[in-house]
């Protein structure tokens, strides 16, 4: 990787592990197969201004875009084939915030959501394969500026209120859940699939060795209808999922355990009690008259009682 001069701002991969998208300080996009880096394509001067980029990929086209600066300090958005990497296929400018932009693309939907560092607005944009590539969609907005944030999976939505993506916006002294919803009058009713194709389970396509051999997998997919969904997200793997415990929960089960414990304990005092009368047990249970001495094991009736209780108590 000798072609990466400076700091690196963000880096991308997509769908299928065959490329990542770069951005760096030396105003670079550079697009990459890991196992092949010095076949980057590079767009050199991708934006004119010094500010941090943040890259993202667009799986359904196949598109590379980033976020970043022109020379005047103005916000930019643009978008690249890599397949024909001269021009972007979209270039706009967004505004003059001073803030950095981050990128986050819902691939189910092709909805790309803009999230800018002190700014207290989230914007969203529907990404189409037409002339156009971004059409604007609406602008969430409130009186707090954010100093960060995240987005949750895709799987931990709440799809009954029709939630198709969560930010966790973090603030000065909290972090604030805000849900982006489509309105649908039978949303709570009625799984809607049409905004709920199945999603990234989180599960691993392939191993390491083998996408270091060159193979390309998609990760697997799990179905978001919850009538469908299973404990280890429906790909059959051996990874479990459970409700974490309440305090009282917990309680409950440490006082079951210890009952549990006291029965155990008083099961083997009682079974050193019936093994302590020795040899004429013994003789008894063996059916014929009582062993002499001399023939009896060295120790004889300790050592066997010692030895039961050991082998009940494991």
């Amino acid at each position: 990787y000798d072609q990466y001069k400076d700091n690196i701002y963000s880096l991308a991969w997509n769908k299928d592990g065959s490329m990542l998208a770069t951005t760096s300080k030396d105003k670079c996009l550079r697009i990459l197969d890991p196992r092949k880096p010095d076949d980057a394509i590079t767009v050199t001067d991708a934006f004119g201004g010094i500010k941090s980029t943040k890259c993202f990929f667009v799986n359904a086209f196949g598109w590379v875009g980033s976020t970043g600066f022109s020379k005047s300090a103005k916000r930019h958005l643009k978008i690249w084939d890599p397949r024909n990497i001269e021009k972007p296929l979209y270039n706009q400018g967004i505004d003059n915030q001073a803030s950095v932009l981050l990128p986050q693309v819902d691939q189910d939907l092709n909805i790309l959501f803009l999230a800018g560092k002190g700014d207290n607005s989230v914007t969203y944009y529907e990404l189409r394969n037409d002339d156009k590539c971004v059409h604007y969609l609406s602008l969430y907005r409130d009186s707090t500026p954010q100093k960060g944030g995240g987005w949750v999976f895709k799987r931990g939505l709440n799809v009954m209120k029709c939630e198709v993506q969560r930010f966790l916006k973090m603030t000065k002294d909290s972090i604030i859940p805000v849900s982006f919803v489509v309105p649908r009058k039978a949303g709570g009713d009625v799984f809607q699939e049409d905004i709920f194709p199945p999603c990234v389970s989180g599960k691993p396509g392939q191993g390491a060795e083998e996408w270091c051999s060159g193979n390309n997998a998609e990760p697997p997919t799990m179905s978001m209808d919850p009538d469908d969904r299973k404990d280890d997200d429906g790909s059959g793997g051996d990874i479990q999922f459970s409700k974490k415990a309440s305090y009282d929960e917990v309680v409950q089960e440490n006082i079951q355990l210890k009952q549990k414990l006291k029965a155990l304990e008083d099961e083997i005092a009682a079974l050193k009690a019936a093994q302590g009368g020795g040899g004429d047990a013994g003789g008894d249970y063996g059916g014929g008259d009582e062993a002499p001495a001399e023939d009896a094991p060295a120790g004889g009736d300790e050592a066997g009682g010692d030895g039961g209780d050991a082998a009940d108590y494991e």
